[in-house]
């Protein structure tokens, strides 16, 4: 029984020690660079070069990027906001907007649906602040069927 005890106790140190370890070491990995741009990222680098994980990337402009990086580039899940108010919340594929988001503009009007390549491509909703709604398909910023709903009925 005390030889049991003793290994469960020297198991549980050995593991508290490890947490430990990764903790400091997750630390540890967690830099911020200054870009050759004036950007300046903050986030994990993978083999010290390019940043993969989750961080922030700010532009010298002061537009910021807050989400996944895969190689140097913004990929994965996303927000990024311009300094001019406009905002994307979504998914992001080598550097682009791609998949699934939603852009809010400087003037309010809102696209929410499909991007390819940084433009709304596929199934999306474009909201106008005068309560338009243009719901269709978008090929390359452009839609190419849809279903104009007018104004919006509030009540």
């Amino acid at each position: 029984m005390t030889k049991f005890l003793i290994s469960k106790t020297i198991v549980c140190i050995t593991v508290l020690i490890a947490s430990i370890s990764l903790a400091e070491q997750a630390e540890k990995d967690y830099i911020k660079q200054i870009l050759p741009d004036d950007a300046v990222h903050g986030g994990h680098f993978k083999d010290g070069l390019l940043f993969s994980g989750h961080g922030t990337l700010t532009w010298q402009s002061g537009n910021k990027y807050e989400g996944d990086f895969k190689d140097g580039l913004m990929h994965g899940r996303g927000v990024i906001t311009w300094t001019d108010g406009n905002k994307y919340e979504g998914d992001f594929k080598f550097g682009l907007m791609h998949g699934k988001g939603v852009r809010v503009y400087s003037n309010g009007d809102i696209y929410e649906g499909q991007f390819k390549n940084g433009l709304p491509d596929g199934k999306g909703k474009y909201i106008q602040t005068n309560g338009k709604i243009i719901d269709g398909f978008w090929v390359e910023g452009a839609y190419l069927d849809s279903d104009e709903t007018g104004l919006m009925d509030n009540g």
